[in-house]
């Protein structure tokens, strides 16, 4: 929602954020390796309309609607390929330095849904081949879910713009052996093990 702003705002929407370039990033304490995601990378939305950019990404949503992929739909997006590499290169040093990894996206990616990044199926997969992942936090379903794959909790957290006088919003305590998340309004606890 972020991107709901002119055309000639859409690149300052990160660093109005203080979201590092080139928007996605990790960082580490106790033992825990925290990794976001940027699922806007590639969208026909935070980009300029009319622009190269624009195009290139339109034309891959055309490809990814061809090979079926329920969630190719315009107020989604993907990763790069840079972004993947990266992904799958932190997901490695952290199974190598025996560290918990918690990774956050604003799209969720399983079980499949409309909703979802573009290359969901990817991104699970791939997750799927490390021990080290304990979960996935994400928002933009603004029903929620959750879903357990291959030891990790996938997690979507409820949204407030549906019934605006609630409130949806958490807490989560990290231990050694599981996650605790502590809901408020209509959000609800949850104990994560892994």
């Amino acid at each position: 929602h972020d991107f709901i702003v002119p055309d000639d705002k859409k690149a300052l929407v990160n660093d109005r954020l203080g979201i590092p370039a080139p928007g996605y990033y990790s960082f580490f304490h106790k033992g825990w390796r925290f990794v976001m995601l940027n699922g806007n990378e590639i969208s026909t939305f935070s980009v300029p309309e009319g622009s190269e950019e624009h195009k290139l990404y339109a034309a891959f949503q055309d490809q990814m609607v061809a090979e079926g992929r329920e969630s190719a739909l315009y107020y989604n997006g993907t990763l790069s390929e840079t972004q993947m590499s990266w992904f799958r290169q932190e997901l490695e040093a952290a199974e190598a330095s025996q560290e918990h990894v918690l990774i956050c996206c604003h799209y969720p990616t399983y079980p499949e849904d409309t909703y979802n990044l573009w290359h969901s199926r990817e991104v699970v997969e791939g997750i799927g081949q490390f021990s080290c992942v304990r979960a996935y936090f994400n928002g933009h379903r603004h029903a929620g879910g959750y879903a357990q794959y291959k030891g990790c909790h996938y997690l979507t957290f409820l949204s407030v713009l549906d019934v605006p006088e609630l409130t949806a919003w958490s807490m989560v305590e990290v231990f050694e052996d599981r996650l605790e998340v502590k809901g408020f309004g209509k959000e609800e606890d949850r104990t994560l093990r892994y």
